[in-house]
């Protein structure tokens, strides 16, 4: 009967009576059949149910091949490793606190990879984008802004780009009811939304006829400039801002976190390329950054070998003093994050994922101490005929559970985590507002988590399987922690905790002393109570 009530629906209860009436019919022919050649009633039963065998194994057997066993059995697996590890309180503790606190660190590190480096840029074929320097090896300079007439020269010659666009940031007055304050501002030709294929959530992008036939100046405002001066009213759309003491109408609202190789702006005003200095000489003050779109099917490099000729042309209509210079072309992506952030960035990584190696191996370590101390556990378990499949079974389902546990532990730690990365983590640090943790985030969470339990569990598992618990249990529960199958892994995991751990700390000392190096750099002038500043003025 209680047998029965194990299950929950009609299905199995059916089932399980059916299988009841076979065996009980089977077993009584039997009876009948031995009695019928002489034996008494109980010797009949007896070499009855001697010929049957074992009828809870038979039962478990026939179970096995059924679907919904399956089910049945994990969940039996599940409530068996929650009382058993309810009972090892402080392994438990110990383990999930452990497991936590790396599943919540590698998550934190992945969303901030994610965001900055995986995360494609939310332009239209973000990596047909590049940016374009002038090289100056004179000056030592290999990204140097560049002046109009060259960024002319540029489009006018150039088929691997279907475009170049130019922008920069400037200082910006904004003048108002509550006063006078500095904003973020900055210019850029009317082409660049088209070239980054990006549109305005609100109201138009600026026409190319606008700049010089314009009556008023017209403005495009960043989607954080419009949440807090506007609340975000459509009423932002045709308003009127007075920046620098020129009264300019908001056209359009650019989309969240608009960035392309400089701060994120409040305001943008347009900038035409026309009337750039008609004849070759010293650039000027002027200069700007450029951004252009690569062709489909033009790489980076074929870009590169044609600016470079282009650059040699013009070095010849330039004046000596201005000669040698070259172009370079950067892809947006890697320019927005350079290659000693990206370098940076992926060793914090491999120091994050190799401290969740060491507490894995720990955490399996304790798991394979606790299993040697349940060799009689095993032992009797093995009488009562559980195969090594079941038992192995059954030690990864306390694993996982552990691990599963740590990662709804760890989850809520990786959203502190990022909020910390957010608020105290390097400014100028590209997309670093845009961390958040996403649909792959939570995923890598529970791969991790999924990991974590294979590598806790393998320890005890390959030992069950190396070992055959009976001897000890005749023995009387006598510790095996001698055998060889159990001295071999822990030998394993000793080493791999040690090699980790020296990966880390070679990977910390370099750090150091490139950090110790960077201070140690001469400027070439004294530092000692020297003040930096930066005035600026409406024109």
């Amino acid at each position: 009967m209680a047998e029965r009530q194990r299950f929950g629906w009609p299905q199995r209860r059916w089932a399980l009576d059916e299988l009841d009436r076979d065996i009980r019919d089977h077993i009584e022919r039997e009876v009948q059949d031995n009695i019928d050649r002489g034996m008494t009633p109980e010797e009949a039963h007896r070499q009855a149910m001697l010929s049957f065998g074992n009828v809870s194994l038979v039962k478990e057997d026939t179970r096995r091949v059924w679907v919904w066993a399956w089910l049945d059995e994990a969940r039996q697996d599940l409530r068996y490793a929650a009382r058993t590890l309810r009972k090892s309180g402080a392994f438990a503790i110990a383990a999930v606190g452990t497991l936590a606190l790396v599943i919540g660190g590698n998550t934190t590190m992945f969303s901030v990879l994610n965001a900055v480096l995986l995360r494609p840029l939310p332009y239209q074929s973000p990596e047909q984008l590049a940016m374009l320097w002038t090289e100056d090896p004179a000056q030592k300079l290999r990204e140097g802004r560049s002046a109009l007439w060259n960024v002319e020269q540029w489009r006018s010659q150039s088929q691997s780009f279907i475009d170049l666009g130019i922008f920069d940031a400037m200082s910006t007055t904004l003048t108002g009811s509550e006063g006078t304050e500095q904003i973020i501002g900055a210019s850029m030709s009317p082409n660049v939304l088209s070239l980054l294929g990006v549109q305005p959530v609100r109201g138009r992008s600026f026409s190319t006829e606008e700049g010089q036939q314009q009556q008023q100046p017209e403005v495009l405002i960043s989607h954080r400039f419009w949440q807090t001066r506007f609340g975000g009213s459509n009423d932002a759309v045709g308003a009127t801002l007075v920046l620098n003491g020129v009264p300019s109408q908001i056209v359009g609202v650019l989309p969240v976190d608009l960035r392309i190789a400089t701060r994120t702006a409040d305001v943008w005003t347009p900038r035409t390329m026309e009337g750039a200095r008609p004849r070759p000489a010293v650039p000027g003050p002027e200069t700007w950054f450029v951004v252009g779109r690569l062709r489909p099917r033009v790489t980076i490099a074929q870009a590169q070998a044609e600016m470079t000729a282009i650059a040699a042309r013009l070095n010849d209509q330039l004046p000596a003093s201005e000669r040698k210079r070259g172009i370079t072309v950067v892809p947006l992506t890697l320019q927005l994050v350079g290659s000693e952030s990206r370098q940076a960035l992926w060793m914090l990584a491999g120091a994050v994922l190799c401290v969740f190696l060491i507490a894995a191996a720990n955490v399996a370590s304790l798991s394979l101490a606790r299993s040697v101390a349940r060799t009689r556990e095993m032992a009797v378990r093995v009488a009562l005929g559980a195969s090594a499949g079941r038992i192995v079974r059954q030690l990864l389902t306390e694993s996982m559970l552990l691990a599963t546990v740590s990662a709804l532990i760890g989850i809520p730690l990786a959203v502190v985590g990022i909020r910390l990365v957010r608020a105290f983590g390097p400014g100028d640090l590209a997309r670093l507002n845009e961390v958040s943790l996403d649909v792959r985030a939570l995923g890598l969470a529970f791969a991790i988590s999924l990991l974590a339990g294979i590598l806790v569990g393998l320890a005890p598992a390959m030992t069950t399987l190396r070992r055959d618990p009976r001897p000890s249990a005749e023995e009387g529960g006598r510790s095996v922690m001698g055998g060889a199958a159990t001295r071999r892994i822990r030998s394993a995991l000793v080493v791999a905790e040690y090699a980790l751990a020296i990966v880390v700390l070679v990977g910390a000392g370099l750090l150091v002393r490139s950090w110790w190096q960077i201070k140690g750099i001469d400027p070439g002038f004294r530092v000692e109570r020297i003040l930096m500043m930066r005035l600026s003025a409406p024109a």
